[in-house]
């Protein structure tokens, strides 16, 4: 177990204790500045591990609908920003202290790091301020228009960033270790 510690932008202390272990099953957890415990379990699959899995016409179709979805980037109720798509909220602008707490949990080790949906690029944000010690930032967006700020925001990152447009199913066999 390693405990990881960073703070937001207002200076809260964000604390996450992770698991270092490669084996599928094992936990993940962290707690905001309040103290609220958040929990996640870690799945991991090698490489060719599973088979490949066929789509119904029903989940390509389902997936050619996100895909070309146009998101909505706006003003919440409570006040702040938020993204969503097809009427489903993506991400918050609140989940920032959560997001730079799990990117303080994955790149503290260094190396790659491999990012499923770029949303707000709250994440993004929070991993590319761990350059040097992160390798490559690999983001995988589904979103078309999601995948364009994406890339725009890669020309800029202090870490070499690879975007790749597509949905993890597709795109995670095709990922060298």
């Amino acid at each position: 177990m390693a405990f990881v510690e960073t703070s937001d932008e207002a200076g809260n202390c964000l604390h996450a204790d992770v698991q270092t272990s490669t084996h599928e099953g094992e936990d993940a957890t962290t707690s905001d500045e309040a103290g609220n415990g958040l929990h996640a379990d870690v799945q991991i699959a090698e490489h060719g591990q599973e088979e490949e899995e066929q789509l119904t016409a029903e989940e390509a179709a389902r997936r050619e609908t996100w895909s070309k979805a146009e998101p909505v980037f706006g003003p919440l109720p409570g006040g702040g920003q938020g993204l969503s798509i097809l009427g489903h909220a993506v991400m918050e602008d609140w989940e920032a202290p959560y997001m730079k707490a799990l990117a303080a949990a994955a790149c503290t080790p260094g190396g790659r790091v491999l990012e499923v949906g770029f949303g707000l690029g709250l994440s993004a944000e929070a991993v590319d301020c761990f350059e040097p010690a992160i390798e490559e930032h690999v983001i995988l967006e589904a979103n078309d228009t999601v995948l364009g700020r994406a890339a725009l925001w890669a020309d800029d990152a202090r870490c070499p960033t690879t975007v790749l447009g597509g949905f993890w199913q597709e795109l995670t066999p095709s990922l060298a270790s």
